[in-house]
């Protein structure tokens, strides 16, 4: 192999070619600081270890990203993989943090002219349509990560449980999703007197039974559920329990328990470690867009990919000849 384009390349069949190119963008270049190397090579390594392991769309990169090795010479296709390459050259501090601006600025109007939402930035998206911080895992046992959970799934906060259960499915991780949790019965939150008044109506549309022994619980002896409703209705904000868990256990073993809560007005049930979402909504893996204009998808990919259900190793490694 011979150096056909005039690069400088002193070893064309040595192991990095991008980091034989010269001292005008290689950290490792003739005439490079050593100070100003290390931090290069150093910025490159954090680079490629957090791509790494991402999953992709199906036959080929990840656009904007210089994907799993960034060492082997890949050509850089976006502003931010020029920009990146300006990480490991012999520039002042100044500079590379001036190409990373500019190359994240160019970036995202390209994404706004295709019409899709820029990556960054998706954290305020989320929390402006209501998707709490907390971080959730799940592990899918079959294989195959769903785009939509028609029935609602359960979502742990634990990741090593959920990467033993994705493990066993033929994946390396869980994925990692956000969920809104503002219709949430928590075992660990003080229900108000309109809260199980919701719930004890609920439950006597359901288990008369039930509501009865819940209404009992809170109520003074012998006057139960009328009790329950006035006082929803003349003190709503009124703290009538401490904690919820024995409420949620309660209505578990009940003939039609997501019934009761759903009528109650929960959508989802958090446990601590774990929470169930009883339907579909207010779901979304990390990777999407949180576009504020879907936000009524129940896509948990809010069509980014518009792949539908993906195999989980073929979609962490896309099939070399996928026609």
């Amino acid at each position: 192999m011979s150096d056909r384009y005039g690069l400088g390349i002193e070893n064309p069949d040595g192991y990095s070619p991008l980091s034989q190119l010269g001292s005008r963008f290689i950290a490792d270049g003739p005439g490079v600081e050593a100070v100003e190397a290390r931090e290069a090579q150093a910025a490159r390594d954090a680079w490629a270890a957090r791509v790494s392991n991402q999953a992709r769309p199906l036959g080929g990169r990840e656009e904007g990203l210089l994907t799993e090795y960034p060492d082997l010479g890949l050509i850089p296709r976006s502003p931010m993989d020029f920009a990146l390459l300006a990480l490991g050259g012999p520039f002042s501090r100044a500079a590379k943090i001036g190409a990373l601006a500019l190359g994240g600025l160019l970036e995202s109007t390209e994404e706004a002219q295709a019409g899709k939402l820029p990556r960054f930035g998706w954290i305020d998206r989320a929390r402006k349509m209501g998707y709490a911080d907390d971080v959730f895992y799940r592990g899918e046992l079959s294989g195959t990560v769903p785009t939509e959970f028609r029935k609602g799934a359960h979502f742990s906060r634990w990741k090593e449980y959920a990467d033993d259960i994705a493990r066993k499915g033929g994946a390396t991780d869980a994925t990692e999703y956000r969920l809104k949790l503002d219709r949430t019965l928590s075992d660990g939150q003080n229900l108000t007197a309109a809260q199980y008044g919701r719930l004890v109506k609920a439950a006597q549309s359901v288990d008369p039974k039930l509501a009865k022994d819940l209404a009992e619980i809170i109520a003074p002896e012998g006057q139960g559920h009328a009790w329950i409703m006035n006082l929803a209705r003349s003190n709503p904000d009124a703290v009538v329990t401490n904690g919820a868990a024995f409420v949620r256990q309660a209505i578990e073993r009940s003939r039609a328990p997501e019934k009761i809560f759903k009528r109650a007005g929960f959508d989802a049930l958090d446990s601590g470690r774990d929470v169930r979402k009883l339907t579909g909504d207010g779901i979304r893996q990390v990777s999407a867009e949180f576009d504020p204009a879907k936000a009524r998808s129940r896509n948990t990919l809010a069509s980014i990919f518009g792949l539908g259900s993906v195999p989980i190793a073929e979609a962490v490694h896309p099939h070399p000849n996928p026609d």
